[in-house]
């Protein structure tokens, strides 16, 4: 645990305004704050692609340090989201660009479903004498007899099938039209 060196590290004028803005540190208590947290500092692993000497770790009360470790720098801090204790009593932190990016594709794909089933109802709606005609043949034919009558609604049942069957596939083949 712990960040190697952080006595050595020096803070940004962005990291500075962050911990004012943030968490109400001003320069005069800065230093005292950070070695407040350095003893629980564990490396934070994200999904967050960063540049090769850019370091993330966590405290134990949910703040975020970015450091660069090639400078000895603390870049930014900023406090996790949704903290949460597994059953491990381990700490997991989502911070907030991992929130918003989870809830960007919540929204984006409660969007993508909303417009799959509008051009669904569309289609439907534009077959949807052949859809009754579909029900009604099948229903005749299911309870019919064996005469040449029924034969010719088989015949016509069939045509019906093909036509749900094409919309079927149309709808099929448009879930593809979109990925996330």
């Amino acid at each position: 645990m712990g960040l190697s060196y952080a006595q050595d590290y020096s803070c940004r004028d962005h990291f500075r305004k962050r911990a004012l803005e943030r968490f109400g540190v001003d320069d005069q208590h800065l230093k005292r704050w950070i070695n407040q947290h350095l003893p629980s500092l564990s490396p934070y692993e994200s999904d967050v692609l960063q540049p090769a000497d850019t370091k993330t770790y966590v405290s134990s009360d949910g703040v975020i340090f970015v450091c660069n470790i090639k400078s000895r720098e603390f870049i930014t801090c900023f406090k996790a989201v949704n903290y949460q204790e597994n059953s491990e009593e381990d700490e997991a932190y989502t911070d907030i660009h991992e929130s918003n990016v989870s809830d960007f594709k919540k929204d984006l794909t409660h969007l993508l479903n909303r417009y799959r089933l509008k051009e669904a109802k569309e289609l439907f709606e534009n077959i949807e004498d052949d859809l009754d005609d579909f029900y009604h043949l099948s229903q005749a034919v299911k309870t019919g007899q064996l005469s040449e009558r029924n034969f010719k609604r088989l015949e016509e049942l069939l045509s019906k099938f093909h036509v749900i069957k094409a919309a079927m596939r149309i709808i099929e083949n448009k879930r593809g039209d979109y990925h996330l």
